[in-house]
Formats: structure tokens, C-alpha cells, sequence
């Protein structure tokens, strides 16, 4: 198959989650009473709030929650495992499939061309928050899919392009500049979760590993040097979200390590925690994104390292 057809299928899988995203007026910082409500046992107790974008939402994972569909949240995400692990009184994931982190504080227009806006996710936050979960987020503000699907060469090597070599053609790579970009962001981020959720704690939550090194062409048809630069991308968005986690006085949550080396897009589809390019729907997940076994084990990852900070 083609680059430019192994483009047009990759494309149709992702839905519209690398749609271009309207920025509306910020909204007012009180929280909203019903958004992202995925229980709510009473007052008082662990109240639980998760943003992020559709490496915490689950596109295509069952089931997905309708509030809204277009932001493809499963109830089987690793916020919601996280939350029943935790026992939390309550819960309310406001993650979003296509959410730019300007997203958390202004509105998303709605992905996969269903109309209407998603709040703020922001909102969900409030004062009687206990517990917030920040990520992953970053990857769509500079189109990391995107980036990924361009370097995908089914032709063996040398015949094809290798894309990290058309990135850096110019001297620069656009990709590096972009994820520069984002450190702001994360600050605004931090600095927006403490002023809305002053008695919660936080902890931002990275992206996970999505190639062994070296790749695996043609299982994965990515060459090994491409499949570098591409997991070399998600670590720098990962390394700057976890410089803004310990500036923003907050805790950050790898997940990576954990074993996940053998369950990479690499691995056989009965044990790839994120879906591999050539079986996108491998495991219940969308190209690139986790798979439903990647989000029950990302859950207790996630619920383990809250439990552990607070014991110590």
C-alpha cells in the first residue's frame, strides 16, 4: 500500500479528532453544577475532577458516555478506573478527543463535526475539589498524529523518505519550535487548575510509550530512525509537562516504565496498551491512542501513584 492511501486510511480512522479547533471568550471561573457528572454520592468526601485530551477521554473504547458523544469519553478511560480504584465520592471527566490545552480555558468547538461547543474544561473545576488528573495534553496542538502519519513508509528502506530527515531539512525542526511552544501553556494550565481548585491535589499525567526503540517496520511501518524521533516527541511534550507539573506545585504521573516497553504499538494486538498503525481498532482504541488494556492498566498507575503520594 501507498504512503498516500496508508494516509487516506489512517485519516478516516482518526474520525475528526485532528480537526482545527474554534476558540471562544473564556468563560466565567464559577464552576459549572452538571459538567462532566459521572457520579456524585453527596457532599464532602474525594471529589474527583479529570481533564485532558483523547489519550485520557478513550475514543472507541466501550462504553462511550454521550455527554457529549463528540468528545469520544469511554467508561472505561484511565480517569474513570483512577476514580473507582480511588473509591471517590465524586466524579467528573471533562477529557475531549481534539482538546488543545487552550481548551482548558476556553471552549472546544465540538470534534468530529458534530455541531455545537464543549465548555471549557475548567469548569468542572470548583473549590470543593480534592483531586485533579492534568493530561496527557499537548499532543494536538501541534498535530503530533499528524507527524506520525507522514512518516509512515511501507516501501522498505532506503526506497521511501525518512521524515525526521524532512523535518530537519531546513536546519530547524518545526516539530522541536512547536513543543517549545507549549511550556506556557502548561504554565497557564498549572496556574489555572491552583486558582480554580485551591484544596485539590494535582498531578499531570504524561503520554505513554509508543515505540520500542528501533521501531519494528513493517509490523509497524515506521523506519527505525522515524520511530525514534516520534517517541523522542511524546518524551519532550512528557519532559515539559513534568517541568510544569513541579513548578505549578503539582505531582507528575509517567506512564511509561511500568512495563510498558512490551506493550507498545510493537507488541501483538492481545497486549498493546496503545494501538498500532497497521490495526487501529486492535483491542477497542483509535490509531495511536490507548487501547482498553492500556486504560485499565494507565488506572492503576494512576491510582497507585495518588495513593502512594498521599501515604508519604
Amino acid at each position: 500500500m501507498s504512503r498516500k492511501s496508508w494516509t487516506r486510511f489512517a485519516t478516516r480512522c482518526l474520525g475528526g479528532g485532528l480537526a482545527l479547533l474554534a476558540l471562544a471568550p473564556a468563560s466565567a471561573a464559577a464552576q459549572s453544577d452538571d459538567i462532566g457528572v459521572v457520579w456524585d454520592k453527596g457532599p464532602g468526601g474525594e471529589r474527583y475532577v479529570a481533564v485532558g485530551d483523547s489519550a485520557a477521554s478513550g475514543p472507541a473504547i466501550p462504553n462511550q458516555r454521550d455527554d457529549p458523544l463528540a468528545c469520544e469519553r469511554s467508561d472505561r478511560n484511565f480517569p474513570t478506573i483512577a476514580a473507582e480504584l480511588l473509591d471517590v465520592t465524586a466524579f467528573r471527566d471533562v477529557t475531549c478527543a481534539s482538546a488543545l490545552a487552550p481548551n482548558f480555558w476556553k471552549p472546544q468547538e465540538n470534534p468530529n463535526g458534530i455541531p455545537g461547543l464543549n465548555p471549557p474544561q475548567f469548569d468542572a473545576l470548583g473549590r470543593d475539589t480534592t483531586l485533579v488528573t492534568v493530561g496527557p495534553i499537548g499532543a494536538n496542538d501541534f498535530n503530533l498524529v499528524g507527524v506520525g502519519i507522514s512518516c509512515i513508509n511501507p516501501a522498505p528502506p532506503p526506497t521511501g523518505t525518512s521524515c525526521k530527515d524532512a523535518f530537519e531539512a531546513d536546519g530547524s525542526d518545526p516539530n522541536l519550535e512547536a513543543i517549545r511552544k507549549l511550556r506556557p501553556k502548561f504554565r497557564r494550565i498549572m496556574r489555572g487548575v491552583n486558582r480554580r481548585a485551591p484544596n485539590a491535589d494535582v498531578f499531570v499525567v504524561g503520554y505513554g510509550q509508543y515505540f520500542t526503540p528501533g521501531g519494528c517496520w513493517p509490523y509497524v511501518p515506521v523506519y527505525a530512525e522515524d520511530a525514534d524521533y516520534i517517541q523522542s516527541l511524546v518524551d519532550r511534550i512528557d519532559a515539559s509537562l513534568k517541568r510544569a507539573a513541579r513548578r505549578g506545585g503539582a505531582k507528575y504521573i509517567s506512564l511509561q516504565g511500568h512495563g510498558a516497553i512490551d506493550h507498545t504499538m510493537c507488541a501483538l494486538p492481545g497486549e498493546q496498551w496503545i494501538t498500532q498503525l497497521t490495526d487501529p481498532l486492535s483491542n477497542a482504541g483509535v490509531l495511536a491512542h490507548p487501547t482498553g488494556r492500556g486504560m485499565a492498566a494507565f488506572g492503576e498507575i494512576v491510582a497507585d501513584r495518588v495513593e502512594r503520594s498521599r501515604a508519604g
